[in-house]
């Protein structure tokens, strides 16, 4: 039997994701946009409502779903 077919994929949160306790959200002006700021990282993002629904649910999304390495932000 293939092992592939039967390994569960990791969440998110199983993969280490969670919201910080250093995130700062505010609904942006004339717009539908969130921004949140991180106070420990001195960064800042704009997200719509689904992508900070999917941020409160790292339990339920696989880690490899594309707005997780949306989260992770610019890679250097």
């Amino acid at each position: 039997m293939d092992s592939n077919a039967t390994q569960k994929t990791r969440t998110a949160a199983e993969a280490g994701w969670h919201v910080s306790r250093y995130n700062i959200a505010a609904r942006i002006p004339d717009s539908k946009m969130i921004a949140i700021f991180n106070t420990y990282t001195q960064t800042c993002g704009e997200y719509t409502p689904i992508e900070l629904f999917i941020m409160n649910s790292l339990h339920e999304v696989p880690e490899d779903h594309p707005l997780i390495e949306r989260f992770q932000g610019e890679k250097s």
